[in-house]
């Protein structure tokens, strides 16, 4: 469009004030008007081009529209035009009398335009017949109109009615294939599409069998693909397609009285005029028809015989057996977008309800008609599919637990902040409140982070569980589908707990290289720490989860048997676990030992002749007598020691105890213990062996005495082994020990060293019973003797000889109680030996090591 044809407003309105723009702006900002306003030009004008493009074809449709309308309605009205002529050269004297009468004397021309007249109107009669779709009807009036023109040949149709009659064909045939492709018609209709195609294109009942089979194939593959559909309509539109299909097999090509040899014989026999023509298309005209008009039938080009059942079964049943390919195929795509089993199971009901009420009670009939047997739509078709998804699901959802939890425990461990193992045990939030169930898992051991892992772990298998439990059958029977999704869930949450067990093994390994290059105590308390957590939530993931057995020994919401081979699945899961949780603890005990008895070999060395003294304790002196070689009586006073050295007395109470105590001894297990006594005999064996090699010819009777109780405290604490190889060897080391030492002096010293022996035991029981196990408790002695002083009676505590070791509760670890040895040795080295010594209660909440019941006790 110019600027020319604008009015003078128009122009007015886009015209542009380039003086005021100069005037108003500087260059800059003129510059920059001038690209904006370029931008918008082109903006434009790519605006229009889409414009066109987008409405070029329906433009050019519009177009050949108008131009073939504008060229029929010029062949009708020259149409109309030659029929009033020929209409105005006939004179009818009266309208009563008859058409035929008057025009008897020219018959010949009469017949001739009956004929053009039913060729010009019965296109009409297609087109009506097409809308209402009778498409048989159309089809025999078409062919109607074929033989017209090809039999007479003094009427020559223009070009624009020969395009008509070819597209009229077009569109039958159109038509006809998309009424088979609709599985929703009825079998008269889609019976009646295929005599159509029969007709019109000569194909016989094998052909038109393979065109039903096909198209309700690309029907079902078009169900199943659609966009803008769900799977549950998706799956249901399928299932709906095969059962009208079989129907339609049926009633069209199978049953006593088939659909298409009814028709092919009504429209063989039948013309074409007598049974459609009526009242609707009578005119005098028709009259004049030939009687081979009249009674034209429609001629079949092919063979119409029925085909066999057997040829009708094979057919169908490779039909069968392709759409299963597809359905398998396209359906297991469709299922990939469902999440939950719970919405898998929500999609099988349906499924179901759709099954079952398009396939009712004829549906078995049909079936072995069609295919030979009965066929079960969802068994054949549908259960395969949603158990696999089902599976999946359960797979997916444990793969993504395991993913969670690992995290989760990697989380905990690179963020571990516990400084005291023990307290965070016993630690209470303000708002919780305290019950049977909280203490015993306190008493376990178990700490929040424990707790929390395993909760999670808990709360997903539940989850899981009430998703999986919509798919199991509502009415108490057990299914085959409920068995197999509960043998998937119980295969993989078996293998998601052997898949943590090496996680957790794979953590304790690594920790295990980690502490082998460690020798420091502090670090290493922060390594062992994440090895105990990870050594007790092991043991605890049974106890703390019970889905986990819940989904291995199938205990659902039914009662499904258990096989043997399934309870023991649990326990040898149960069992692998407590093997990585020991093989932690066993890790925990040879770094615990390792640290303590280097220690305790590096004091013993350091003590040599010139400061024995500051590693003794406490030495008792004993007034006893003698007699010389003449019978006379001596008095002489003989030291012994009350109690054991530094070095044991560290090992023992502060290493080794208070370590155990630290990670809350109380809990560990049997096994634990049996391990920690006996690699503790075995390191103490070859240590001291080490030693007497070392020092044995440098070492004065005074500290070989003192060496001698400290081993017997050590071997009356630990207890005897259960390898006899051990305890010889403790035997061994005993008399090494009994060598170093005059055999006379021996025999007076060993009565008072047991005494001691015996006191300080009983002292010390319940500070270091956790060393040993409770089948290997340090000897105690019932307190016969009312003999003994006030100060013996208030320290050693009447204890039952098979009493059972009983642990303190787990205490903070203190600074405090680093000064053990120091308060010990100032409290131990007064000169009076008989003084009365302050009660032990006392001593150890000097220490810092008292509880409130320890208290009590002590006061």
């Amino acid at each position: 469009m110019t600027v020319s044809s604008f009015s003078k407003s128009e122009r007015k309105e886009y015209r542009i004030d380039v003086d005021g723009l100069f005037e108003k702006l500087t260059v800059d900002e003129v510059k920059e008007y001038e690209k904006t306003l370029r931008g918008n030009i082109e903006a434009k004008k790519e605006e229009l081009r889409q414009t066109v493009g987008e409405r070029y074809r329906d433009l050019i449709d519009a177009a050949d529209t108008i131009s073939s309308m504008a060229v029929c309605t010029r062949e009708i009205s020259n149409s109309l035009n030659r029929l009033s002529t020929v209409c105005n050269n006939i004179s009818l004297n009266s309208t009563k009398i008859s058409v035929k009468s008057k025009i008897s004397s020219n018959s010949q021309q009469h017949a001739q335009l009956s004929r053009e007249y039913l060729i010009k109107n019965t296109p009409n009669f297609i087109w009506k017949m097409l809308d209402n779709h009778e498409i048989l009807k159309s089809t025999q009036l078409f062919i109607l109109v074929r033989y017209l023109l090809d039999e007479f040949t003094e009427f020559s149709p223009t070009s624009h009615e020969n395009k008509s009659i070819i597209r009229q064909k077009r569109v039958i045939l159109e038509r006809a294939n998309k009424m088979v492709d609709d599985y929703s018609n009825s079998s008269q209709s889609v019976a009646d599409a295929l005599t159509s195609t029969l007709s019109l294109e000569s194909k016989g009942p094998r052909q038109l069998l393979g065109q039903l089979l096909v198209s309700r194939k690309a029907a079902i593959h078009n169900a199943l693909t659609q966009m803008n559909a769900t799977c549950k309509e998706q799956l249901c539109e399928t299932t709906r397609i095969i059962i009208s299909s079989m129907q339609h097999i049926n009633d069209i090509f199978i049953s006593d009285s088939s659909l298409l040899s009814f028709n092919v014989s009504q429209i063989t026999k039948k013309s074409v005029i007598g049974s459609i023509f009526k009242d609707e298309f009578m005119n005098p005209l028709l009259g004049y028809l030939s009687d081979r008009i009249i009674k034209f039938t429609i001629p079949v080009n092919c063979i119409t015989e029925p085909l066999s059942a057997v040829y009708i079964e094979e057919v169908s049943d490779e039909w069968i057996e392709n759409i299963e390919d597809d359905i398998r195929s396209q359906s297991v795509k469709l299922m990939l977008f469902i999440p939950s089993i719970r919405s898998l199971s929500s999609i099988r009901c349906f499924l179901l309800d759709s099954i079952s009420e398009g396939a009712d009670d004829l549906w078995g009939r049909v079936s072995e008609k069609v295919v030979g047997r009965p066929i079960d739509l969802w068994d054949l078709f549908f259960r395969c599919q949603f158990n696999e998804r089902a599976n999946k699901i359960v797979d997916s959802q444990i793969n993504s637990m395991f993913e969670d939890v690992t995290k989760h425990i990697d989380n905990v461990l690179e963020h571990w902040n516990v400084a005291n193992s023990s307290g965070s045990i016993w630690e209470t939030d303000s708002n919780e409140t305290s019950n049977t169930s909280d203490l015993s898992l306190k008493r376990s051991s178990l700490s929040p982070k424990i707790q929390n892992a395993c909760s999670l772990i808990s709360e997903k298998l539940k989850n899981l569980m009430d998703d999986a439990s919509h798919f199991l059958d509502n009415k108490g029977s057990i299914s085959e589908d409920s068995v197999n999704l509960i043998s998937t869930l119980s295969r993989s949450v078996c293998y998601f707990s052997s898949r943590l067990d090496l996680f957790l093994s794979s953590k304790i390994d690594a920790i295990r290289l980690t502490l082998v290059s460690n020798d420091n105590l502090q670090q290493g308390r922060v390594i062992v720490d994440r090895l105990i957590f990870l050594s007790r939530f092991s043991v605890a993931l049974p106890r703390l989860c019970p889905e986990i057995r819940q989904c291995v020994e199938f205990k659902l919401n039914y009662n499904f048997p258990i096989e043997s081979r399934d309870v023991n699945k649990f326990e040898d899961l149960v069992g692998k676990l407590e093997a990585t949780s020991n093989n932690g603890f066993n890790i925990w005990v040879d770094w615990l030992l390792k640290i303590a008895l280097n220690t305790y070999s590096s004091r013993l060395n350091m003590m040599t002749s010139q400061k024995v003294s500051e590693f003794l304790l406490r030495w008792g002196e004993t007034a006893i007598e003698e007699e010389d070689d003449e019978g006379r009586s001596l008095q002489s006073t003989i030291r012994v020691p009350l109690m054991p050295c530094v070095a044991m007395q560290q090992l023992l109470t502060v290493d080794i105890q208070w370590e155990i105590n630290r990670i809350g001894g109380h809990s560990i297990s049997m096994a634990t213990r049996t391990y920690l006594a006996d690699q503790l005999i075995i390191k103490m064996i070859d240590h001291l062996s080490g030693f007497i090699e070392l020092h044995g010819s440098n070492i004065r009777q005074e500290f070989a005495l003192q060496i001698l109780f400290d081993f017997r405290y050590f071997r009356s604490v630990i207890g005897p082994s259960t390898n006899s190889d051990l305890n010889n060897r403790l035997i061994d080391i005993g008399n090494r020990f009994d060598s170093l030492i005059d055999p006379f002096d021996l025999d007076v010293f060993t009565p008072y060293l047991q005494r001691n022996l015996d006191t300080h035991l009983q002292r010390t029981s319940l500070l270091i019973g956790g060393l040993s196990p409770a089948n290997k408790q340090p000897r105690r002695i019932a307190m016969t003797s009312p003999s003994k002083g006030a100060h013996e009676i208030h320290n050693v505590m009447p204890v039952a000889v098979l009493q059972s070791r009983f642990i303190p509760l787990p205490i903070p670890v203190t600074s405090t109680a680093r000064s053990l040895i120091s308060q010990t040795v100032a409290m131990e080295t007064s000169p009076s030996t008989n003084r009365e010594s302050p009660s032990l209660y006392k001593k150890l909440g000097s220490f810092g090591w008292s509880s409130s019941w320890m208290g009590n006790l002590g006061s």
